[in-house]
Formats: structure tokens, sequence, C-alpha cells
């Protein structure tokens, strides 16, 4: 298959559902792997940290809410 039929055939994902989450967080407690879910919120919180970084030209603070960031992008960039 062709690299252009693949990247047709990709479609990104939404997100996942709420009953997919929960269902990840109870499989994580049933089988002890907590652990699992330690790395997904650290990741997620990196993630977020670089996306913010980026989206507000490198002025991101630790001490910013959401909403100061989401304000900044609006006002400043």
């Amino acid at each position: 298959m062709s690299d252009d039929m693949k990247r047709d055939e990709y479609k990104p994902r939404a997100g996942s559902t709420t009953e997919e989450l929960r269902d990840l967080v109870n499989q994580c407690i049933m089988s002890h792997n907590e652990e699992i879910l330690v790395n997904l919120i650290f990741y997620l919180e990196k993630d977020y940290i670089d996306v913010a970084r980026l989206g507000t030209l490198d002025a991101y603070d630790a001490t910013w809410t959401h909403e100061d960031v989401l304000n900044y992008m609006t006002y400043h960039t």
C-alpha cells in the first residue's frame, strides 16, 4: 500500500470517552498497576507544559492557570 493511501486512511482520534478512561482506571486499580496512571498523568502534564510554552512563545510560567495561558495566547500572541 502506498504512503498516500495510508495517509488518506488515517483519521486523527478525537480523544477517549469518559467510559474508556474509567475502564482504564478501573483495570489499572484492579491489577495493581497504579504506576501506569502515574506515568500517564506525568506525561500529560509534561506535554501540556510544552504546548503552553509553545503557545505563549515561552512566556509560560508554572504558576499560571489554564485560563492564564488562554488569556495570554488570546491577547499577547
